[in-house]
């Protein structure tokens, strides 16, 4: 997996990675279509990527949501990372964003005990 693409949004830094695509261009396309045997040689002579992206986002240095979606056939990275990841056409930063916050909302109604607590507790459980 690549990284290709970085941004900060508020407290969270979005981080777009991308990989071969593992999928035949068959199994998305249209079997009979005419030009499945042309764009798998556009992808095998390096004319086209074929990629799965994903997207996580951290906040200070801890993963709180990603997506990703796969079956992504552009002339170049530099489309990828225009198309999906700057201007999200397919909703995927939105969406690692979206859980991002999720995780946030629910990490702050954690109650945590003192550290003296966990100490004590930890210790207790310990085979000496």
């Amino acid at each position: 997996m690549e990284r290709i693409w970085e941004k900060d949004y508020g407290p969270f830094r979005a981080f777009g990675y991308v990989a071969p695509e593992e999928i035949d261009v068959a199994e998305i396309f249209e079997n009979d279509a005419d030009n499945v045997d042309e764009i798998r040689n556009d992808i095998n002579n390096g004319d086209k990527v074929w990629v799965w992206a994903q997207v996580k986002v951290y906040c200070k240095g801890i993963e709180l949501g990603d997506a990703s979606m796969g079956g992504l056939l552009y002339k170049d990275y530099d489309g990828i990372k225009d198309e999906v990841f700057e201007k999200d056409t397919h909703d995927i930063v939105h969406e690692a964003l979206k859980g991002a916050r999720a995780s946030m909302k629910y990490l702050r109604e954690v109650k945590i005990p003192s550290q003296e607590q966990l100490t004590s507790q930890f210790m207790e459980g310990q085979v000496w």
